[in-house]
């Protein structure tokens, strides 16, 4: 990491890091711009940071962001963004890499561009036991052959985890690439009072909002093109490619 490897109840707060260039070829490892693991009662607020993060193009990355590698633990981020790029093997999101155990995002964004084979999203790559609240991306995924389970705001939602009133605007080309979608991948959790505009190209199982819903869509909506090339891709929609979850009040 630039600063940090590890933080626990600290507090950070109206700063930013500017041009930052990050590259890491570790294993394993949790990898942030400004923080690599940011846990325990920790709080961001007013931070940003812009520049570009590489970790290692293996898919053996535990979290890689712009921000922050990994958030949990009671942990927050508020009223803080970040811009550039962000590229590794797997887990790679724009803002925090991924984020575990009741972790909030609230008023936050991500505006850049992200490449990988595993696990991508705008704002991050896996959220559990997560809100993520008043947040959005504006993303470019250029030309991927393999990216499952990645989101333009979310790679997947897990199911103790709420998406509330956030959304994705960009593109993604994910060529050969299964469970996609313009705002999120995966889902096993709550989204309500969100939308994408993504225009999106990817294959089975994706969606202009979500690739595979198996949770709770609610007063949500996708006004992005999305393609698939017929030879490979099924079970893709302007919405969902698949959902056995409820979806109410949403188009």
């Amino acid at each position: 990491v630039v600063i940090f490897a590890y933080t626990q109840n600290a507090s950070f707060s109206n700063f930013g890091i500017i041009n930052l260039t990050l590259i890491s070829t570790g294993l394993n490892v949790f990898v942030g711009g400004l923080v690599g693991e940011f846990y325990y009662n920790s709080t961001m607020d007013n931070v940003f940071a812009t520049g570009n993060v590489t970790g290692n193009i293996s898919n053996s990355n535990h979290g890689v962001g712009l921000l922050a590698g990994s958030v949990g633990g009671e942990s927050n981020i508020t009223n803080s963004y970040a811009v550039g790029s962000v590229s590794a093997g797997d887990f790679i999101g724009g803002l925090v890499g991924r984020t575990y155990n009741t972790a909030i995002i609230n008023n936050s964004y991500f505006n850049g561009s992200l490449n990988g084979s595993w696990y991508l999203g705008g704002l991050a790559s896996v959220i559990e036991g997560t809100i993520v609240n008043n947040s959005y991306s504006i993303v470019n995924i250029p030309i991927t052959i393999l990216a499952p389970r990645s989101g333009g705001l979310i790679g997947s939602v897990e199911s103790n985890s709420v998406v509330d009133n956030s959304y994705s605007t960009g593109y993604m080309y994910l060529n050969e690439s299964n469970f996609v979608g313009g705002l999120v991948g995966v889902s096993d959790g709550n989204i309500t009072n969100s939308h994408s505009s993504v225009n999106l190209t990817a294959d089975t199982y994706s969606g202009g909002l979500i690739g595979e819903n198996d949770g709770i869509i609610y007063n949500s909506y996708s006004t992005g093109n999305v393609s698939t090339d017929p030879a490979n891709g099924y079970c893709v929609g302007g919405f969902t490619g698949s959902s056995t979850g409820p979806i109410n009040n949403s188009y």
